[in-house]
């Protein structure tokens, strides 16, 4: 049971956040002198932080397998949590569908196929919300659209004499959530949503800086080869051994263009992944010229297919299947959104969420769905606010102490439990904290989160004689550099539970 529920029933009423907060400062309910000295060793290393004088730290310690509550410091203040919103996103969605469930992405057609091999109108492929059509599981980028062009010439297709159409009608057409940065709308972590999406939704592009200084660096490779979008390089080439970070990403709508900008040391080179707009007219493009170059001819362009404004259903499905791909399991999906932290992947994730509890699938819709959950297993703290389902939003808000709460619960929950504790960031193994705590592993796992002023990490800490701890920190409206005090507070936590 959560501590701020146990206090309301020894207390027989029900508390106020207030009071609370005044009880759990002044009076630790015998949890003693070592509560309060682990506080003060954590407040001591944010204090020697020097984040600001606006930035907030927020800290839970709990006992795993107790629940008892060792340490809170604003414990109550709703923060942005960053990233580690996925946390809700995964638990919900393992509330409502099994980790074993597939997306199924549809070829579909109205038209008959002529004796001379000809489709005589259009080919739909219909998204069913798979994130992972591409590369991320493995193989080339384009090789899922050279499997499909194999099965059509195996159903006997040589030419299409109409368009190619995406249909991601499965979502509604609700691509860009409130709360996130209009300017980074080309960056690879802002991917607009959809039910048909293709290589996470973006470009890939490598600059190289082949030349002189003073020089401009050049396209090195570009995948998938597309004409969807002109790509560009105005990346600066600068002295060798000069510190440059990677270049910016800018896209033009009314050009088709997307221009790297910036400066690279002479010969570096960087890969960046360029984000698109209308993911389903994309992999409606590269499709069609994947077929073409398969030796299926087409007639007609390529062009997407969205839900109507208003209409709660998707687009009607068309008269004939002609192949049925299958995505990898939910249990696979959910460790590229807990490890590697990949937002589309989440927002998907959220959208399966919302359908499955009868939401619309829009962002409104995922982040009741999952206000819905945690409401229903008791976890709804004050202050609990959500406007996407990945955390990106500068207007989400959630307490540090709910977010230990929802951990604890997960480690009741036995093999889903456990498939979510697998699928975490795992210090110095993998995801985002590949190259971080490294001494800790493989001790620590758990989801971290970064957002502007926001640095947040929720996960478990195993001591080296196997003991189990959830812990939570937070800090927000930081200046400095946050990310490396949230790393001396887990390892000054870490000496404390060894002492």
């Amino acid at each position: 049971m959560p501590f701020s529920q146990c206090l309301s029933t020894l207390l027989g009423c029900d508390v106020t956040r207030a009071l609370f907060c005044l009880l759990l400062t002044f009076l630790p309910l015998g949890l003693g002198a070592a509560v309060t000295d682990l506080e003060q060793r954590i407040n001591g290393v944010f204090d020697a932080a020097s984040l600001g004088d606006g930035a907030r730290l927020g800290y839970v310690l709990v006992d795993a397998a107790s629940g008892e509550a060792l340490a809170a410091i604003n414990a109550d203040v709703p923060m942005k949590p960053a990233s580690t919103t996925k946390l809700y996103t995964i638990a919900t969605l393992l509330h409502h569908v099994e980790p074993t469930h597939r997306f199924a992405t549809l070829l579909e057609t109205d038209a008959e196929l002529e004796a001379d091999g000809t489709l005589a109108g259009d080919l739909i492929v219909r998204g069913g919300g798979d994130p992972s059509l591409g590369p991320r599981f493995g193989g080339d980028v384009d090789a899922v659209f050279r499997e499909w062009a194999t099965e059509l010439k195996r159903y006997g297709i040589t030419r299409i004499a109409g368009d190619v159409v995406g249909d991601d009608s499965y979502f509604a057409d609700d691509r860009w959530g409130e709360g996130w940065y209009p300017a980074e709308r080309a960056e690879y972590y802002m991917a607009e949503i959809s039910a048909l999406s293709f290589n996470d939704n973006c470009i890939d592009l490598t600059v190289a800086a082949d030349g002189e200084p003073g020089g401009t660096a050049v396209l090195q490779t570009v995948a998938p080869e597309t004409d969807f979008y002109r790509i560009e390089s105005n990346v600066k080439i600068v002295e060798a051994g000069t510190s440059t970070g990677n270049p910016d990403l800018k896209r033009d709508e009314q050009q088709r263009t997307i221009t790297a900008h910036g400066k690279l040391a002479a010969g570096e080179s960087r890969t960046r992944w360029a984000a698109i707009d209308d993911p389903a007219h994309y992999a409606a493009h590269v499709l069609r010229e994947t077929l073409i170059a398969e030796g299926i001819a087409v007639d007609g362009a390529a062009r997407s297919a969205h839900r109507a404004p208003g209409h709660a259903q998707p687009n009607p499905p068309a008269a004939h299947v002609l192949y049925r791909h299958v995505s990898r399991p939910v249990s696979d999906q959910m460790v590229v959104v807990l490890a590697n932290s990949q937002n589309l992947y989440a927002e998907t994730m959220g959208r399966h969420a919302a359908i499955a509890a009868g939401k619309p699938s829009t962002f409104r819709g995922a982040t009741e769905a999952i206000a819905e959950y945690v409401e229903s297993e008791g976890l709804l703290h004050d202050g609990f606010a959500l406007f996407d389902t990945s955390g990106l939003s500068s207007l989400n808000r959630v307490p540090p102490r709910m977010t230990a709460d929802l951990l604890l619960r997960v480690n009741e929950w036995g093999l889903n439990g456990n498939l979510l504790k697998d699928s975490l960031d795992k210090a110095g193994v993998r995801g985002t904290m590949r190259g971080r705590l490294t001494d800790m592993a493989p001790r620590l796992r758990g989801k971290t989160g970064k957002l502007g002023d926001t640095d947040a990490f929720a996960g478990y800490l195993a001591t080296s004689s196997g003991r189990e701890y959830i812990v939570v920190v937070m800090i927000d409206l930081a200046e400095g550099d946050s990310q490396k005090t949230v790393d001396d507070i887990l390892r000054a936590t870490d000496a404390a539970l060894a002492d």
